[in-house]
């Protein structure tokens, strides 16, 4: 498994400890409300807004329901159908 700031992702196809890269989409995060991250940006994408969360220094990209305020406070979880990891091997 890979850890990010939201949980891990299945990384059991790659080599025992090797370096991975993470891909999300942005429709695999859910927002709830709570302390873990906080919303930085918003704006409006057809029938959900786009968000820019952050957490611990990281920036990720989430479609959340619309009028979600600006600097809220959430915890985020990945939906694991939406989330890849890849061998970060040139």
């Amino acid at each position: 498994m890979a850890q990010t700031p939201f949980g891990a992702v299945d990384a059991r196809h790659l080599i025992p400890g090797a370096e991975a890269d993470i891909a999300v989409r942005a429709e695999a995060l859910k927002l709830t409300p709570g302390r873990q991250a906080q919303l930085i940006d918003v704006r409006p994408h057809g029938a959900h807004d786009l968000a820019r969360v952050e957490s611990e220094g990281v920036i990720w990209r989430a479609l959340i329901p619309p009028r979600t305020p600006l600097g809220a406070r959430v915890d985020v979880a990945i939906q694991a159908s939406g989330a890849f990891a890849f061998s970060a091997a040139g």
